[in-house]
């Protein structure tokens, strides 16, 4: 196992509790409890939908760290999905920082992760 691949696995792990955690005590969590927001008065299920579609991003992404795992790196092998990975996490990178002028850090573990497995392949 690559060392590279460990590191991106470990990254995605970590960014995925943190994007659950902090999504949680900032912005979800506080949101679902704004009387404010008219949507949630009249859709209920809106809440619902909104708290697991933001946690499911986080389940996805330790999905997509057991696969890194799994992956074999530099001896060919699983090559098409390094680079389906490589595209997605420097993509979403780019999005983040672009979005969000820089101001989210997540866009540097993001590029970390794509880094990682560019160097692995």
């Amino acid at each position: 196992m690559s060392p590279l691949l460990t590191t991106a696995a470990v990254l995605l792990v970590l960014i995925a509790l943190a994007h659950s955690y902090l999504g949680e005590k900032f912005l979800i969590g506080p949101l679902l409890k704004d009387p404010n927001v008219l949507i949630f008065k009249r859709a209920p299920l809106t809440k619902n939908i909104l708290r697991f579609a933001w946690h499911i991003t986080t389940v996805a992404w330790w999905g997509m760290a057991a696969a890194i795992l799994d992956m074999k790196g530099a001896d060919g092998k699983n090559l098409l999905s390094m680079y389906a990975y490589i595209i997605t996490f420097a993509v979403t990178g780019a999005m983040i920082l672009a979005w969000t002028k820089g101001k989210h850090a997540a866009w540097i573990v993001f590029f970390a992760i794509a880094g990682c497995l560019f160097a692995a392949a």
